[in-house]
């Protein structure tokens, strides 16, 4: 028995690895997220920036990650806000700053939300929420972006499987503790399992 659940593991991680360089990624739109997003061979300016303020961080290669991922999102897809569901360290506020400064930051909540409707959305999902409804609205919402981040933690994992099943159109891409769903109506929903 023990064989076979290292065999599955093995399975899951090369699926995971074939995916993370574009084989067996069929849409276009999602081997470009792939290429540009999830896996860019190229050095942005704003990694050099980021590295001052994770000087003397625990969990610095976790940070580095995420701010290099949020970097590369918003460099590349352009948002007009950036919410948080959760407690977030200030370095990943920075990385969106620097990526663009345009970029409103806010805690997401209810009423924010109602005020937010027509505006480009990139969240930031740490902790569960509250209600997980106006995740579900998110999913919806055109050029909407959700990371999210401990996909361990059964109540994040329950959140993301809710939003995941909302989304009818777009991109999502799931590893073994993050998630990342690209809303595009433009695209019906598709869902790989790749290295984040």
């Amino acid at each position: 028995m023990k064989a076979l659940s290292l065999w599955q593991r093995f399975a899951q991680w090369y699926k995971r690895l074939r995916h993370s360089k574009g084989f067996g990624v069929h849409s276009p739109y999602a081997f470009m997220l792939v290429g540009q997003l999830l896996n860019c061979p190229y050095r942005y300016y704003a990694y050099d920036d980021i590295e001052g303020y994770l000087l003397n961080q625990p969990d610095s290669r976790r940070l580095r990650h995420d701010a290099r991922l949020l970097i590369r999102i918003v460099g590349r897809m352009g948002f007009s806000r950036f919410g948080t569901v959760g407690k977030v360290h200030q370095v990943l506020h920075k990385a969106v700053e620097i990526a663009d400064s345009r970029v409103k930051h806010c805690v997401l909540t209810e009423p924010v939300l109602a005020e937010m409707e027509c505006e480009r959305l990139l969240i930031y999902v740490c902790a569960p929420a509250d209600d997980v409804a106006w995740l579900k609205r998110c999913a919806v919402s055109q050029g909407c972006c959700i990371l999210f981040r401990g996909l361990k933690d059964a109540a994040i994992r329950s959140d993301y499987e809710a939003t995941v099943e909302a989304c009818s159109h777009g991109v999502v891409f799931e590893d073994t503790d993050m998630a990342l769903i690209v809303v595009n109506d433009r695209v019906p929903r598709v869902k790989y399992t790749t290295i984040i």
